[in-house]
């Protein structure tokens, strides 16, 4: 029984490595916690306001956290629009334009409005509806049973529709992301 317990245990790391290892998860931790915040038009403000971006040392910092853009790290970002901000933020042209707090507000009321009309590109509008049907009836008290048997009711002779002509779903829109916010075009 003991022997099977000491085979089982890892070797445990050179206390070196196991050094290296937290620093390395500090680093990473301080940079997707900066990086993160970048997603904030009024904190970009600040930063500007400040004359943060205007230091070469910030600047090749946030060169530095290019390595987010691999999906390996940017899997661990809750905000992915930090990123977008992350490479105008390369352009002198951007900076200048998020000294302005008009920007700030601008931008922070598109970003809450993106994110007030998102909706999970996977589902289909049948099934949003079946869900936002499904929370209405939880918040009104009723079983998710009940509101999937009012569902099904419901759905009688939809199943006999037509689908869409090859043409119809040709000259339908199929891109459902929001256009940049600030598109930079370098002139020659």
């Amino acid at each position: 029984m003991e022997e099977t317990l000491m085979q089982d245990r890892q070797p445990t790391p050179p206390p070196q490595q196991a050094s290296l290892r937290q620093s390395n998860q500090s680093n990473f931790s301080r940079d997707l916690e900066f990086l993160s915040s970048l997603a904030n038009p009024f904190y970009l403000n600040s930063l500007a306001l400040q004359g943060h971006l205007e230091d070469p040392s910030f600047l090749r910092y946030l060169r530095h956290l290019n390595y987010f853009r691999h999906p390996s790290y940017a899997k661990f970002l809750l905000y992915p629009q930090a990123l977008h901000f992350l490479e105008l933020l390369q352009y002198p042209e951007f900076r200048q334009i998020v000294r302005d707090p008009v920007w700030a507000n601008d931008t922070a009321s598109k970003q809450i409005a993106h994110w007030a009309t998102w909706r999970e590109p996977r589902l289909s509008t049948t099934e949003q509806a079946d869900k936002l049907e499904i929370e209405k009836s939880i918040r009104n008290g009723s079983s998710v049973d009940e509101a999937e048997a009012g569902r099904d009711g419901d759905e009688k002779g939809k199943g006999d529709e037509e689908p869409p002509s090859p043409s119809e779903v040709k000259n339908k829109p199929t891109s459902t992301s929001s256009p940049a916010i600030f598109p930079i075009t370098k002139s020659s």
